[in-house]
């Protein structure tokens, strides 16, 4: 999109600066803001620019009373009543007939202009009074000062820089916040690989005791086939041999249980022959159904006793 195109137009008893470093001869006007024009910028933003540096350096001054204004061919004498400039986009036609600007726009724009300079000067800007320097006391136009030109050369390169800098500053912030966003998934993908390599070793760890525990139990098994393979018959009172006084005492459990199932079993047989009374059926099942129920209740015990006493070992012993 193109900038729009600003004009000074002076009244009939005003003229245009010469050597203006922003309005040239026939009022063009040209600053940065519209020299790097993007589409985010708007038109009063455009009216405030304009009022700042045209508030330091006025880009217009009163015509000598000795002189005449000279009528305009394109008509703009018509155009100087309203006392200020107007906008509109480039084009051949817009260049040779400018557009006349509103009533109310040209009295927003003196009310604007007017708070402008009364802020420069409750600032105390000793700018304001470089384009009334230009003057003499009878209202003679000088030639400007070269001080007054490198001041308005350093407040165009400065906006214009401040510009690039800004665009610089944006693209190293976001490239940061892209860096520290990649830092904390870094951070997060070193934690979950931590987490894995720590459940491999104790799988590992695992695994070594298992091995152990089989290789040792292999030789048992290897050595009592060694030691029975030549016998005909075995007896099993004698394979059945309890390691420890749990063990012992969970064998005599369990036999006492699954005698007891035996023992409601064949009652029930009996009953169903008539060959026991229903009311002492009753009376030993009730019996024999509290034994047996204390005898899973301290099977229940016992095994877990062996596999707290199974696990300590377990872990207590080194990998090899």
């Amino acid at each position: 999109m193109s900038p729009p195109v600003c004009f000074v137009r002076p009244t009939a008893d005003m003229m245009v600066k010469p050597g203006h470093p922003h309005v040239t001869s026939d009022g063009y006007v040209k600053i940065p803001y519209t020299s790097d024009w993007r589409p985010d910028f708007t038109m009063l933003e455009l009216v405030a620019h304009m009022c700042s540096i045209f508030g330091n350096m006025p880009p217009v001054f009163r015509r000598p009373a000795s002189s005449r204004p000279q009528n305009r061919a394109n008509g703009s004498a018509s155009a100087a009543t309203s006392g200020t400039g107007g906008y509109f986009q480039q084009g051949s036609y817009a260049q040779s007939h400018p557009p006349q600007p509103s009533p109310y726009y040209s009295s927003q724009f003196q009310s604007h202009s007017r708070q402008e300079s009364e802020e420069i000067s409750l600032f105390g800007s000793s700018q304001q009074s470089l384009g009334a320097s230009s003057l003499s006391n009878s209202g003679v136009y000088t030639e400007v000062r070269p001080e007054e030109r490198a001041a308005a050369l350093k407040v165009e390169v400065t906006g214009k820089i401040q510009m690039q800098l800004e665009k610089i500053f944006k693209r190293v912030r976001d490239d940061i916040d892209l860096q520290f966003e990649h830092e904390v998934q870094l951070t997060q993908s070193r934690e979950n690989v931590e987490r894995g390599l720590q459940s491999l070793r104790f799988l590992r760890d695992d695994i070594t005791r298992a091995k152990s525990v089989v290789e040792t139990q292999d030789q048992e098994v290897t050595a009592w086939l060694e030691e029975n393979e030549g016998k005909d018959t075995v007896d099993p009172d004698t394979i059945l041999v309890e390691g420890d006084a749990l063990s012992k005492q969970m064998i005599k459990t369990l036999a006492e249980h699954y005698a007891i199932e035996d023992a409601l079993y064949y009652m029930d047989r009996a009953l169903s022959n008539d060959e026991m009374e229903l009311s002492v059926f009753l009376k030993e099942v009730r019996k024999l159904s509290r034994k047996q129920f204390m005898c899973l209740a301290l099977v229940q015990k016992i095994h877990a006793k062996q596999q707290e006493l199974a696990a300590s070992s377990y872990y207590s012993s080194p990998p090899s």
